[in-house]
This record gives structure tokens, C-alpha cells and sequence, in this order.
């Protein structure tokens, strides 16, 4: 279960510390990630060998995000959306934020690498965020290296709505 949920946010700092979290699994069906939803902050923190699964907004850090992640790395992981019915349909997927708020979102000094993101059907993924809204997003100094989107190599940061 992700950490943080619509009806209960995580709105503080999460900070990792530059700790590491290694062979995380977390299953859903939407908001799925470690943390659900963020209105808050998440900083430091690293996530390996991830396998996450859901159905919409589904990412290894944050499924929906309307706040920041700032100095994490997603490595070695697979992140999957796959069709569930008319509403939960396998989008917005990525590593880092599956959805990103209209309010605006910052995702800096981030880096993603050896994933793969998994979108059935091929709806809004991408390797950093699956969806964002156009002008309401900050992205600097993003490394990503050898991340497949289905199964073909992709430095597609996001999709733009």
C-alpha cells in the first residue's frame, strides 16, 4: 500500500537521508507508488529493484504529485499501468511521478536509469513523469540513462497535457 492517499495526503518532508530502498514491491490501483499522493516534499532518497503495479498514476516515488521530488534516483526498476476498466485505464506512468497536479510540480537533481516503464495500453507514459500540465511544471538537471518505454529505449521525460 502506497504511503499517503487522496484522502489522506502526505503533505510534510520526506527526507531519505540518501538512504536507499531496495526491492520495494507496491501494488494498486491508482495514486501507486511509494507514496500515493504528495502535496509535500520528498528529497534524498533512492529506490532500487522496484517492481510497481496499478492500473492509473502509477510511478516508484510518488503516483500523483502536486509538490516536489528533488535529489532522488530510480534504478533497476519496472513500473506498469495496465487497463483496468473505462476510468482505471493504464495511464500516467512513469519512474518518478506518474501524474503531476496542475498546480504545478518541481522535479530537480534527479536521475533515473536501467528502468522500465510499462503502459498497456500506450497511454501517457514516460520514463520521468507519465503526465503534466503544460507551463505547470519545473524540470532541471534530470539524468536519465538506458530506460525503456514498452519495451523500446527512451529518454521521453513527459507528456505534456
Amino acid at each position: 500500500t502506497s504511503l499517503g492517499i487522496v484522502q489522506n495526503m502526505f503533505v510534510g518532508t520526506f527526507d531519505g537521508n540518501s538512504h536507499t530502498i531496495s526491492n520495494l514491491i507496491v501494488e494498486g490501483t491508482e495514486n501507486v507508488g511509494l507514496f500515493g499522493f504528495v502535496t509535500g516534499t520528498i528529497k534524498n532518497l533512492t529506490i532500487s529493484n522496484a517492481n510497481v503495479l496499478g492500473y492509473k498514476s502509477v510511478a516508484a516515488i510518488a503516483g500523483n504529485l502536486y509538490g516536489t521530488v528533488e535529489s532522488c534516483k530510480v534504478l533497476n526498476s519496472t513500473i506498469v499501468a495496465e487497463i483496468y476498466d473505462d476510468e482505471l485505464d493504464g495511464d500516467n506512468v512513469a519512474a518518478i511521478a506518474g501524474f503531476c497536479g496542475e498546480n504545478g510540480v518541481t522535479i530537480t537533481d534527479c536521475k533515473v536509469e536501467n528502468c522500465s516503464i510499462v503502459s498497456n495500453p500506450v497511454k501517457d507514459a514516460a520514463v520521468v513523469a507519465g503526465s503534466v500540465f503544460s507551463g505547470k511544471y519545473t524540470f532541471s538537471d534530470i539524468t536519465l540513462t538506458n530506460n525503456k518505454i514498452n519495451g523500446v529505449i527512451s529518454d521521453k521525460i513527459c507528456n505534456e497535457k
